[in-house]
């Protein structure tokens, strides 16, 4: 009797795609395109002291928080929910 062995070859590994992230710029392009997208805008603002005292004495602004980025954006988002609490424009179209 003749032994037979079927000798099975190993599964084909996949290759996993590593997405290039391209330079810089069109990092940046890809984040601007994606927040326009979602009808954002990113803007970057230099307050004067007066402005974040004005925070504070409105409490939106902790005073252990004055030095924190993050806190002082959710303030000046509180602030502007406060003032104009709508997504609109002023002819009513949403803003883009």
């Amino acid at each position: 009797m003749t032994e037979v062995t079927i000798a099975a070859t190993p599964p084909k590994k996949r290759r996993r795609r590593r997405r290039d992230p391209g330079s810089r710029a069109a990092l940046s392009m890809r984040l601007s395109r994606a927040r326009k997208a979602r009808g954002l805008l990113c803007i970057q603002i230099e307050l004067r002291q007066g402005e974040v005292e004005g925070l504070l004495r409105r409490g939106l602004l902790a005073p252990e928080r004055v030095r924190d980025r993050l806190a002082i954006r959710r303030a000046v988002h509180e602030l502007f929910d406060l003032v104009q609490p709508f997504t609109r424009t002023a002819n009513g179209r949403p803003w883009r």
